[in-house]
């Protein structure tokens, strides 16, 4: 079994259909053997991750945003428009109540909508990359605190980014342009560059 699986457009679409044309790299849990030895990934492939930029928080069973999220987010779009090069990564997750599956949907949903409100803001679609963890990352104190997108920065390549959420747990990581794998294994390049 592949330990990560490229989704693309019409099946994505099909089974998550928020999400749209974009590109999914999913791990299943299934594909992490038991007692296997953990590896440092080679120092090209350690992620540094840059300024958090906040977090959004989300009812239960929910993706509606609240009524303050325009201002939670300006910070994320005053960051955007003065660092073109970065990624603007979007970690998703849920309380551990209901299924994997389930909160894999929910956590893509709430993720969905944050995009959706930065994109009206101003911030560009092709800058912003979902690494979603549903109930499977880390855990805080409280559930009501599981319920959140966090946002923070990076400068390196997608490639780095992926290893980066699966390694932590991640379930899936979903951007929205088609790229090759140069593109991906490359440090992102400004909006102005392209």
């Amino acid at each position: 079994m592949l330990a990560k699986t490229l989704i693309l457009g019409a099946t994505l679409a099909a089974t998550f259909p928020a999400v749209g044309s974009a590109e999914l790299v999913t791990q299943p849990n299934a594909s992490r053997k038991e007692g296997a030895k953990e590896t440092t990934p080679a120092p090209s492939r350690v992620l540094t991750p840059g300024p958090s930029l906040g977090e959004v928080n989300f009812e239960f069973d929910s993706a509606a945003l609240a009524a303050n999220a325009p201002d939670l987010l300006a910070d994320v779009v005053s960051y955007a428009g003065a660092h073109p090069s970065d990624w603007i990564v979007l970690d998703a997750h849920c309380d551990p109540i209901g299924t994997s599956p389930y909160n894999v949907g929910l956590a893509i949903r709430r993720a969905e909508s944050v995009r959706h409100q930065l994109e009206t803001m101003g911030v560009s679609n092709d800058r912003l990359v979902f690494a979603i963890y549903g109930k499977d990352g880390e855990r805080r104190a409280r559930y009501a605190d599981d319920r959140r997108v966090t946002l923070w920065t990076t400068r390196q390549s997608l490639a780095v980014l992926i290893t980066h959420t699966f390694d932590k747990a991640g379930t899936a990581v979903s951007w929205r342009r088609p790229m090759t794998m140069q593109q991906i294994e490359a440090a992102p390049v400004s909006i102005a560059a392209r």
